[in-house]
């Protein structure tokens, strides 16, 4: 059993398509959740996690509206899975599939609408080492989503700005070859893994459009300490090859203390 708390501050943001849909917004939240996860034979598992947020300090960024304060949601959601990835030193090797399902009861202050939303998950990863120098690894997930929509949908995609894909639905490709280039056993793993992310997301209630599909190309520099092998650091530089723009705006730069997956 784990206990979550959790306080950050959001912004939401979508800017596809005509300007009735567009929105820019921020407010803070805070999460607590409590997390039983059960290890079953046969290399299956099962996790039930009620949690509670509470939203507040909304703010327009934009000036363009288009957003309804959600002011708490209490959700439960629980899943199943099967599979073992095992680790030899600093590269993975296996396979794992999970289903999770998750209820969220929502109420709108501004519509006053009390709605329940129902979300779908499915992901598949799979690990391959290649000697003792080179990982594969790879995941397919996608979603589903009744009476409600997932916003930011590109955080799927390394490479693809955040507010770029939202919808009630959405499938993504995640591929990446891991290689060893330093190693100073009892010190560090310094390790380069080049990627190729490609994945959609729409509404169902409209046509999909081929010009929908995003994909992009990079780098994650990951680093590993023999001293807290616990603690990874990443460094993520991605292309997005999918869309117009030139710039900065076609790099995506992120840094983080854990694997993108």
């Amino acid at each position: 059993m784990t206990v979550d708390v959790e306080q950050s501050l959001n912004q939401k943001k979508f800017m596809s398509g005509v300007s009735a849909t567009r929105y820019f917004y921020s407010y803070y939240q805070t999460t607590l959740g409590t997390t039983f996860s059960f290890d079953l034979p046969g290399r299956w598992s099962y996790k039930v996690k009620p949690y509670f947020d509470m939203r507040y300090a909304y703010e327009d960024k934009a000036g363009w509206g288009n957003y309804n304060t959600e002011p708490f949601a209490f959700a439960a959601s629980h899943g199943g899975g099967w599979g073992r990835v095992n680790w030899h030193e600093n590269l993975r090797n296996g396979q794992n599939y999970s289903l999770e399902h998750t209820v969220k009861f929502i109420f709108d202050t501004d519509t006053g609408e009390r709605k329940v939303a129902n979300e779908f998950d499915a992901i598949s990863k799979w690990y391959k080492t290649i000697g003792s120098m080179l990982d594969f690894y790879s995941r397919v997930g996608g979603f589903y989503i009744i009476n409600n929509q997932r916003s930011g949908v590109g955080s799927y995609l390394r490479g693809i700005d955040d507010s770029l894909m939202s919808g009630d639905w959405g499938v993504y490709l995640n591929a990446t070859l891991a290689f060893q280039f330093w190693r100073l056993p009892g010190i560090w793993d310094a390790q380069i893994h080049p990627f190729f992310d490609i994945g959609i997301a729409d509404d169902s209630s409209t046509s999909t459009d081929i010009n929908d599909l995003k994909y992009s190309a990079g780098v994650d520099l990951v680093l590993y300490l023999d001293a807290l092998p616990t603690l990874v650091a990443r460094g993520t530089i991605g292309l997005n090859l999918s869309d117009d723009i030139s710039g900065w705006s076609k790099l995506e730069i992120d840094i983080a203390s854990y694997l993108s997956y």
